[in-house]
């Protein structure tokens, strides 16, 4: 299971939510979402960003995730903050 699905479930459940109150605040379809909680469709990076953003869920992009479920900073953020150190 994505541990992000699992993640969202939790949150649905201790918010007391259901997933048409979550479908119309990131402006998805109730089936959508219904779809991505029983995995019948994978969890993108991008529905994780916007649970996120809208919704306040720590959802981690899945590529930045670790075998333990936390994230870790990308190369490119890596390089972005040795360049602004050496300048």
């Amino acid at each position: 299971m994505d541990e992000r699905v699992q993640l969202l479930k939790d949150w649905v459940a201790q918010e007391e939510r259901g997933t048409v109150w979550v479908a119309k605040k990131i402006g998805r379809t109730k089936a959508y979402i219904s779809h991505i909680l029983h995995e019948r469709l994978p969890m993108t990076d991008k529905l994780a960003r916007d649970l996120c953003t809208t919704l306040g869920i720590p959802l981690p992009d899945k590529g930045r995730m670790t075998q333990t479920g936390t994230s870790k900073p990308t190369q490119a953020r890596a390089k972005k903050s040795r360049k602004s150190t050496d300048s």
